[in-house]
Protein backbone atom coordinates (compact mmCIF):
# COMPACT_ATOMS: atom_id res chain seq x y z
CA UNK A 1 0.00 0.00 0.00
CA UNK A 2 1.75 3.25 -1.09
CA UNK A 3 2.16 5.92 1.53
CA UNK A 4 0.41 9.21 0.81
CA UNK A 5 2.14 12.33 2.05
CA UNK A 6 0.33 14.41 4.60
CA UNK A 7 -0.71 17.88 3.54
CA UNK A 8 2.33 20.15 3.36
CA UNK A 9 1.85 22.92 5.83
CA UNK A 10 4.62 25.10 4.44
CA UNK A 11 3.71 27.38 1.56
CA UNK A 12 6.92 26.75 -0.35
CA UNK A 13 7.82 23.26 -1.53
CA UNK A 14 11.22 21.87 -2.44
CA UNK A 15 11.57 20.80 -6.06
CA UNK A 16 14.39 18.70 -7.41
CA UNK A 17 15.08 18.87 -11.15
CA UNK A 18 17.20 16.10 -12.63
CA UNK A 19 18.45 16.64 -16.17
CA UNK A 20 19.93 13.47 -17.65
CA UNK A 21 22.55 14.63 -20.15
CA UNK A 22 24.90 13.03 -22.68
CA UNK A 23 28.42 13.44 -21.28
CA UNK A 24 31.48 12.81 -23.52
CA UNK A 25 33.96 10.13 -22.51
CA UNK A 26 37.68 9.87 -23.28
CA UNK A 27 39.40 7.07 -25.18
CA UNK A 28 42.73 5.77 -23.92
CA UNK A 29 44.95 2.75 -24.51
CA UNK A 30 43.82 -0.32 -22.54
CA UNK A 31 46.83 -2.41 -23.59
CA UNK A 32 50.22 -1.72 -25.18
CA UNK A 33 50.63 -1.81 -28.96
CA UNK A 34 51.17 -5.11 -30.69
CA UNK A 35 54.75 -5.71 -31.87
CA UNK A 36 55.46 -3.61 -34.93
CA UNK A 37 52.26 -1.54 -34.61
CA UNK A 38 52.02 2.07 -33.38
CA UNK A 39 48.43 1.53 -32.26
CA UNK A 40 47.27 0.03 -28.94
CA UNK A 41 45.84 -3.48 -29.07
CA UNK A 42 42.63 -2.29 -27.39
CA UNK A 43 41.01 0.91 -26.15
CA UNK A 44 38.91 1.78 -23.14
CA UNK A 45 36.41 4.53 -22.41
CA UNK A 46 37.14 6.74 -19.41
CA UNK A 47 34.55 8.77 -17.54
CA UNK A 48 35.07 12.53 -17.46
CA UNK A 49 32.31 13.25 -14.95
CA UNK A 50 33.91 15.00 -11.94
CA UNK A 51 33.22 13.63 -8.48
CA UNK A 52 31.55 15.70 -5.76
CA UNK A 53 30.83 18.54 -8.21
CA UNK A 54 28.40 20.96 -6.57
CA UNK A 55 28.13 24.71 -7.02
CA UNK A 56 25.65 27.43 -6.11
CA UNK A 57 24.21 29.79 -8.73
CA UNK A 58 22.05 32.68 -7.53
CA UNK A 59 21.48 30.82 -4.27
CA UNK A 60 20.38 27.61 -6.03
CA UNK A 61 22.27 24.33 -5.66
CA UNK A 62 23.55 22.68 -8.86
CA UNK A 63 25.25 19.25 -8.77
CA UNK A 64 26.77 17.01 -11.42
CA UNK A 65 27.19 13.26 -10.96
CA UNK A 66 26.91 9.97 -12.80
CA UNK A 67 23.37 8.92 -13.61
CA UNK A 68 22.51 6.08 -11.19
CA UNK A 69 19.28 5.01 -12.89
CA UNK A 70 18.49 2.65 -15.74
CA UNK A 71 20.83 2.99 -18.73
CA UNK A 72 19.72 5.00 -21.74
CA UNK A 73 19.81 3.32 -25.16
CA UNK A 74 22.98 3.95 -27.22
CA UNK A 75 21.02 5.79 -29.91
CA UNK A 76 20.00 8.36 -27.29
CA UNK A 77 23.23 8.83 -25.34
CA UNK A 78 25.71 8.18 -28.18
CA UNK A 79 28.55 5.67 -28.52
CA UNK A 80 31.22 7.90 -26.99
CA UNK A 81 29.05 9.38 -24.24
CA UNK A 82 27.67 8.29 -20.89
CA UNK A 83 24.62 9.49 -18.99
CA UNK A 84 25.20 12.12 -16.31
CA UNK A 85 22.76 13.81 -13.95
CA UNK A 86 22.55 17.56 -13.46
CA UNK A 87 20.62 18.12 -10.25
CA UNK A 88 19.09 21.52 -9.46
CA UNK A 89 17.11 22.12 -6.28
CA UNK A 90 14.89 25.13 -5.67
CA UNK A 91 11.86 26.14 -3.62
CA UNK A 92 8.52 27.43 -4.82
CA UNK A 93 4.83 26.77 -4.24
CA UNK A 94 4.25 25.83 -7.89
CA UNK A 95 6.10 23.37 -10.13
CA UNK A 96 5.74 25.58 -13.21
CA UNK A 97 7.12 28.61 -11.39
CA UNK A 98 9.99 26.48 -10.13
CA UNK A 99 10.81 25.47 -13.69
CA UNK A 100 10.84 29.12 -14.77
CA UNK A 101 13.41 29.76 -12.03
CA UNK A 102 15.78 26.95 -13.00
CA UNK A 103 15.47 27.23 -16.81
CA UNK A 104 18.06 30.01 -17.31
CA UNK A 105 20.40 28.31 -14.82
CA UNK A 106 20.10 24.95 -16.57
CA UNK A 107 20.63 26.47 -20.00
CA UNK A 108 23.68 28.42 -18.82
CA UNK A 109 25.27 25.33 -17.26
CA UNK A 110 24.66 23.35 -20.46
CA UNK A 111 26.30 26.08 -22.55
CA UNK A 112 29.40 26.29 -20.35
CA UNK A 113 29.77 22.50 -20.22
CA UNK A 114 29.36 22.32 -24.01
CA UNK A 115 32.07 24.95 -24.47
CA UNK A 116 34.52 23.23 -22.13
CA UNK A 117 33.91 19.79 -23.62
CA UNK A 118 33.58 21.08 -27.21
CA UNK A 119 30.49 18.93 -27.59
CA UNK A 120 26.84 19.94 -27.65
CA UNK A 121 25.34 18.72 -24.38
CA UNK A 122 21.64 17.97 -24.59
CA UNK A 123 19.04 16.91 -22.06
CA UNK A 124 17.75 13.43 -22.83
CA UNK A 125 15.26 13.62 -19.96
CA UNK A 126 14.25 16.28 -17.45
CA UNK A 127 12.17 15.44 -14.42
CA UNK A 128 10.95 17.65 -11.60
CA UNK A 129 9.60 16.11 -8.40
CA UNK A 130 8.51 17.42 -5.01
CA UNK A 131 11.04 16.37 -2.35
CA UNK A 132 9.73 18.54 0.47
CA UNK A 133 10.76 16.83 3.76
CA UNK A 134 10.00 14.43 5.18
CA UNK A 135 10.38 11.92 2.34
CA UNK A 136 10.60 8.14 2.18
CA UNK A 137 10.38 5.47 -0.48
CA UNK A 138 6.80 4.82 -1.57
CA UNK A 139 5.44 8.33 -0.92
CA UNK A 140 3.40 9.84 -3.73
CA UNK A 141 4.59 13.24 -4.92
CA UNK A 142 3.79 15.68 -7.72
CA UNK A 143 6.13 15.46 -10.67
CA UNK A 144 6.54 16.40 -14.32
CA UNK A 145 8.89 15.06 -16.96
CA UNK A 146 10.13 15.71 -20.47
CA UNK A 147 10.66 12.06 -21.46
CA UNK A 148 13.07 10.54 -23.94
CA UNK A 149 13.69 10.29 -26.81
CA UNK A 150 12.85 13.99 -27.43
CA UNK A 151 13.81 15.07 -23.94
CA UNK A 152 13.93 18.67 -22.79
CA UNK A 153 14.29 21.42 -25.40
CA UNK A 154 16.84 24.09 -24.59
CA UNK A 155 15.46 27.42 -25.88
CA UNK A 156 18.17 27.62 -28.53
CA UNK A 157 17.28 24.09 -29.66
CA UNK A 158 13.49 24.37 -29.83
CA UNK A 159 12.18 22.37 -32.76
CA UNK A 160 8.80 22.33 -34.44
CA UNK A 161 6.86 20.13 -36.81
CA UNK A 162 6.87 21.31 -40.46
CA UNK A 163 4.16 23.81 -41.45
CA UNK A 164 1.08 22.84 -43.44
CA UNK A 165 2.10 22.42 -47.09
CA UNK A 166 0.33 21.66 -50.35
CA UNK A 167 2.39 20.07 -53.12
CA UNK A 168 1.72 18.26 -56.37
CA UNK A 169 1.36 14.50 -55.89
CA UNK A 170 3.95 13.92 -58.62
CA UNK A 171 6.77 16.47 -59.02
CA UNK A 172 7.38 17.84 -62.51
CA UNK A 173 10.91 16.87 -63.54
CA UNK A 174 10.87 19.37 -66.41
CA UNK A 175 11.28 22.24 -63.94
CA UNK A 176 14.69 20.79 -63.04
CA UNK A 177 15.88 21.43 -66.60
CA UNK A 178 15.04 25.14 -66.48
CA UNK A 179 17.90 27.57 -66.19
CA UNK A 180 17.69 30.00 -63.32
CA UNK A 181 19.65 33.03 -62.21
CA UNK A 182 22.57 32.75 -59.78
CA UNK A 183 20.37 34.55 -57.25
CA UNK A 184 17.63 31.95 -57.65
CA UNK A 185 20.03 29.02 -57.37
CA UNK A 186 21.70 30.48 -54.28
CA UNK A 187 18.38 31.28 -52.59
CA UNK A 188 17.10 27.78 -53.35
CA UNK A 189 20.05 26.21 -51.58
CA UNK A 190 19.47 28.26 -48.43
CA UNK A 191 15.75 27.46 -48.65
CA UNK A 192 16.50 23.73 -48.75
CA UNK A 193 18.75 24.14 -45.69
CA UNK A 194 15.79 25.79 -43.95
CA UNK A 195 13.32 22.99 -44.68
CA UNK A 196 15.95 20.42 -43.65
CA UNK A 197 16.47 21.96 -40.21
CA UNK A 198 14.02 21.08 -37.41
CA UNK A 199 15.31 23.94 -35.22
CA UNK A 200 13.17 27.08 -35.15
CA UNK A 201 16.12 29.48 -34.94
CA UNK A 202 18.16 27.80 -37.67
CA UNK A 203 15.15 27.70 -39.97
CA UNK A 204 14.51 31.43 -39.44
CA UNK A 205 18.14 32.34 -40.19
CA UNK A 206 18.34 30.22 -43.35
CA UNK A 207 15.01 31.58 -44.63
CA UNK A 208 16.15 35.13 -43.94
CA UNK A 209 19.35 34.62 -45.94
CA UNK A 210 17.26 33.33 -48.86
CA UNK A 211 14.94 36.35 -48.50
CA UNK A 212 17.80 38.85 -48.69
CA UNK A 213 19.17 37.13 -51.81
CA UNK A 214 15.75 37.27 -53.47
CA UNK A 215 15.21 40.90 -52.46
CA UNK A 216 18.54 41.78 -54.05
CA UNK A 217 17.47 40.04 -57.27
CA UNK A 218 14.18 41.96 -57.30
CA UNK A 219 15.93 45.35 -57.45
CA UNK A 220 13.56 46.67 -54.77
CA UNK A 221 15.63 49.29 -53.01
CA UNK A 222 15.10 52.40 -50.94
CA UNK A 223 17.97 54.87 -50.82
CA UNK A 224 18.39 58.04 -48.81
CA UNK A 225 21.11 60.68 -48.37
CA UNK A 226 23.79 60.28 -45.74
CA UNK A 227 22.83 61.57 -42.29
CA UNK A 228 25.68 62.68 -40.04
CA UNK A 229 25.88 61.77 -36.33
CA UNK A 230 24.66 65.26 -35.49
CA UNK A 231 21.43 64.49 -37.37
CA UNK A 232 22.01 66.77 -40.36
CA UNK A 233 21.36 65.37 -43.83
CA UNK A 234 24.24 65.71 -46.32
CA UNK A 235 22.73 65.08 -49.78
CA UNK A 236 25.97 65.57 -51.70
CA UNK A 237 29.65 65.13 -50.95
CA UNK A 238 31.13 68.54 -50.01
CA UNK A 239 34.35 67.62 -51.84
CA UNK A 240 33.28 66.05 -55.17
CA UNK A 241 29.58 66.93 -55.30
CA UNK A 242 28.45 63.31 -55.84
CA UNK A 243 25.14 62.21 -54.22
CA UNK A 244 25.57 60.45 -50.88
CA UNK A 245 22.63 58.12 -51.46
CA UNK A 246 22.91 54.89 -49.50
CA UNK A 247 20.60 51.87 -49.52
CA UNK A 248 18.51 51.41 -46.37
CA UNK A 249 18.41 47.66 -45.87
CA UNK A 250 15.54 47.60 -43.35
CA UNK A 251 13.20 49.77 -45.41
CA UNK A 252 14.11 47.90 -48.60
CA UNK A 253 13.43 44.48 -47.09
CA UNK A 254 10.13 45.61 -45.58
CA UNK A 255 9.04 47.17 -48.87
CA UNK A 256 9.81 43.89 -50.65
CA UNK A 257 7.82 41.91 -48.06
CA UNK A 258 4.81 44.25 -48.19
CA UNK A 259 4.61 45.27 -51.87
CA UNK A 260 5.95 42.17 -53.60
CA UNK A 261 4.97 39.36 -51.22
CA UNK A 262 1.77 40.69 -49.65
CA UNK A 263 2.95 40.60 -46.03
CA UNK A 264 1.10 42.79 -43.54
CA UNK A 265 3.07 45.88 -42.52
CA UNK A 266 3.00 44.89 -38.84
CA UNK A 267 4.37 41.43 -39.68
CA UNK A 268 7.09 42.95 -41.87
CA UNK A 269 8.10 45.23 -38.98
CA UNK A 270 8.20 42.29 -36.57
CA UNK A 271 10.21 40.13 -38.99
CA UNK A 272 12.78 42.88 -39.37
CA UNK A 273 12.96 43.34 -35.61
CA UNK A 274 13.50 39.61 -35.09
CA UNK A 275 16.14 39.62 -37.81
CA UNK A 276 18.35 41.60 -35.44
CA UNK A 277 19.06 38.36 -33.55
CA UNK A 278 21.79 37.92 -36.18
CA UNK A 279 23.51 40.88 -34.50
CA UNK A 280 23.11 39.59 -30.95
CA UNK A 281 19.94 41.46 -29.99
CA UNK A 282 18.28 38.17 -28.96
CA UNK A 283 19.85 36.11 -26.15
CA UNK A 284 17.87 33.00 -27.23
CA UNK A 285 15.80 32.75 -24.05
CA UNK A 286 12.44 30.97 -24.11
CA UNK A 287 10.57 34.28 -24.34
CA UNK A 288 12.71 35.44 -27.24
CA UNK A 289 12.52 32.17 -29.17
CA UNK A 290 8.76 31.84 -28.68
CA UNK A 291 8.35 35.11 -30.59
CA UNK A 292 10.07 33.47 -33.53
CA UNK A 293 7.71 30.50 -33.69
CA UNK A 294 4.69 32.38 -35.04
CA UNK A 295 6.76 34.52 -37.40
CA UNK A 296 8.82 31.62 -38.74
CA UNK A 297 5.94 30.21 -40.78
CA UNK A 298 5.01 33.68 -42.11
CA UNK A 299 8.58 34.12 -43.32
CA UNK A 300 8.51 30.60 -44.77
CA UNK A 301 5.39 31.35 -46.82
CA UNK A 302 6.85 34.64 -48.06
CA UNK A 303 10.17 33.13 -49.17
CA UNK A 304 8.38 30.22 -50.83
CA UNK A 305 6.34 32.65 -52.94
CA UNK A 306 9.36 34.79 -53.81
CA UNK A 307 11.34 31.71 -54.78
CA UNK A 308 8.56 30.44 -57.05
CA UNK A 309 8.67 33.73 -58.92
CA UNK A 310 12.47 33.69 -59.25
CA UNK A 311 12.53 30.05 -60.39
CA UNK A 312 9.69 30.47 -62.89
CA UNK A 313 7.03 28.47 -61.05
CA UNK A 314 3.40 29.64 -61.52
CA UNK A 315 2.23 31.61 -58.49
CA UNK A 316 -1.17 29.89 -58.54
CA UNK A 317 0.31 26.38 -58.52
CA UNK A 318 1.96 24.32 -55.76
CA UNK A 319 3.99 24.27 -53.66
CA UNK A 320 1.97 26.32 -51.17
CA UNK A 321 2.85 27.05 -47.54
CA UNK A 322 0.02 27.95 -45.17
CA UNK A 323 0.91 30.36 -42.37
CA UNK A 324 -2.60 30.30 -40.88
CA UNK A 325 -2.11 27.14 -38.84
CA UNK A 326 1.20 28.29 -37.35
CA UNK A 327 3.82 25.88 -36.01
CA UNK A 328 3.56 23.21 -33.32
CA UNK A 329 6.54 22.42 -31.11
CA UNK A 330 7.75 18.82 -31.29
CA UNK A 331 8.43 18.48 -27.54
CA UNK A 332 6.00 17.55 -24.79
CA UNK A 333 5.86 17.03 -21.04
CA UNK A 334 3.98 14.58 -18.84
CA UNK A 335 2.95 15.10 -15.24
CA UNK A 336 0.89 13.95 -12.30
CA UNK A 337 1.86 11.97 -9.22
CA UNK A 338 4.24 9.06 -8.77
CA UNK A 339 5.86 7.16 -5.93
CA UNK A 340 9.31 8.07 -4.71
CA UNK A 341 11.81 5.28 -5.32
CA UNK A 342 15.34 4.35 -4.26
CA UNK A 343 16.87 6.41 -7.09
CA UNK A 344 15.02 9.50 -5.81
CA UNK A 345 16.47 9.01 -2.36
CA UNK A 346 19.93 8.44 -3.83
CA UNK A 347 19.76 11.73 -5.76
CA UNK A 348 18.47 13.73 -2.82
Amino acid sequence: MPQVESEVTRYRRVWRFVAVINFPMQLSAASPPSPGSPFPHSLRRNSRIPSNATIEISGISVSLKKWPGSPFPPESVGDMNEAAALIIITEDDNINHAQEIITPILDSVLDFLSFQLQSAIRVMQLEAIDITPPISEGMERDYSTFPPPLGYPSPKSLSAFPPAVNTNYYPDLSFCAKSCSPHGRSALRWYVKAIASPLVIDKFIFLWIALEILRSASKVSIKSPYIAMCGHEIPTCPVCGQPTLKEEMGKSIKMFLIDNLGIEESDADELWRLRQLLHGSNDLSFDDVEKLIGMDVILHEAVNNALKYELGFPQDAPPFISSKEGLMLSHFALGGKRQLNSIDLMLT
